[in-house]
Parts: C-alpha cells; structure tokens; sequence
C-alpha cells in the first residue's frame, strides 16, 4: 500500500476552504487505497485524517513527544501513532515512509516541510510534491525571481487548485 504525506498548518479551523481540500484529498485517496500520513494533531492533519477514516482508509500519525505532553495527545481517529522525539525524526519519517508529498497553506513548520521535500525532490528522491491550493504557485514564482532558486528546480513542483486534481496526479504518478 502506498502512503501519501499530507503537510499544511495546525491551525485551519474546521469550515475553512483549505480544511476541506485536504478533507475531500484523504477521502479520494483512502477510497483509492492510498494510506495517509501526517503530523497526527489538528487543523489540516485532522482534515486529512478525519477524511480518510471516513473514506475507510488508514492513517499513520508522526507525532511528537512534546505537542502530545502539552497538548493533551495525539488526533484519536488515528489508525497508528509513530511518537518520535524530535521535528527531524518526525519530518524524516513521515518523508520517508512516504511515495508522495501534498502541502496545503500553513506556517514555519509547513514552509520545513515544503522546503525539505523539495530539496529531496531537486537532489534525491523522485516523490511527487504536489502543492494543493493558493497561493502557491504566486509564491513559488516570487522565490524563484528573487532567490538563487533555479526556474528548473520550480518545474519539478506540480501544483492543484483543487483536490481531485491532486488525487489525479498522485494517481497518476503514484501506484497503490
């Protein structure tokens, strides 16, 4: 089974527009057979994790020892929690365990995941990173005129507006 890294910020409320895309996303995913996995707490990751579990389909959560302590524990519709000690151990994890990368709109530690992912794409690994809704491809195209990224390095991005687009290039790219 394949398993698909869903990335995007903690604190998307249920209702917003981004909550929903990675809801829809998850569900598309599982009803393919695709697993899911991401951080394991709340805002996008409860999104892909509560569309999943409603689609049937599993979720392995990444979490963190410390946000678990302090933040009362891990999202309960997880299918698996892998509790790791530090941001590296878990963003390691969850990149390698992982057959394609999907981020939505987030802060600091959605912009490591992104950044990550891409340089592994650029230098390493051939797994999809699919940026899912806006603004990304303003802000991809704006880092690239005014950094040292290369055009090349942007076309190794594959954007979607919406989440059956995103199923459909994972599916495209990614067997179950």
């Amino acid at each position: 089974m394949s398993i698909v890294a869903i990335f995007g910020s903690s604190r998307t409320p249920e209702g917003h527009a981004n909550y929903r895309l990675a809801y829809d996303l998850a569900g598309l995913l599982a009803r393919e057979g695709y697993a899911i996995c991401n951080g394991g707490y709340w805002g996008i990751m409860d999104a892909a994790t509560r569309g999943a579990r409603d689609a049937g389909g599993e979720v392995i959560g990444v979490t963190l020892e410390y946000f678990s302590s302090k933040r009362g524990g891990a999202n309960a519709l997880l299918t698996r929690e892998e509790a790791k000690r530090s941001l590296f151990e878990r963003l390691d994890t969850l990149l390698g365990i992982s057959s394609a990368h999907v981020v939505l709109p987030g802060s600091i530690g959605t912009m490591a995941e992104l950044f990550i992912s891409w340089n592994l794409l650029v230098t390493a690994a051939a797994k999809p990173l699919i940026l899912l809704g806006e603004p990304w491809e303003a802000l991809i195209d704006f880092l690239v005129q005014n950094t040292e990224i290369r055009p090349e390095d942007r076309d190794k991005l594959l954007f979607a507006k919406t989440a059956k687009e995103a199923f459909e290039q994972i599916r495209a790219r990614v067997t179950v």
